[in-house]
């Protein structure tokens, strides 16, 4: 979905989406949006995997 569709959930706490605008998944915290990804401004910092397609659990 785009970002508009992803604003226009209802805040639903542990739901995670991906975000076709970012290129990225977010998840909704039960007050608002927080982008995962590897770090950087306004997101949750993921460790990242070393090699192309390591699963992160």
């Amino acid at each position: 979905m785009d970002s508009v569709a992803r604003k226009n959930i209802p805040n639903t706490k542990g739901l995670m989406v991906y975000d076709s605008t970012y290129n990225s998944f977010w998840y909704n915290t039960g007050v608002g949006w927080q982008r995962v990804s590897a770090g950087g401004t306004n997101t949750a910092a993921v460790p990242g995997g070393t090699n192309v397609g390591d699963m992160l659990c």
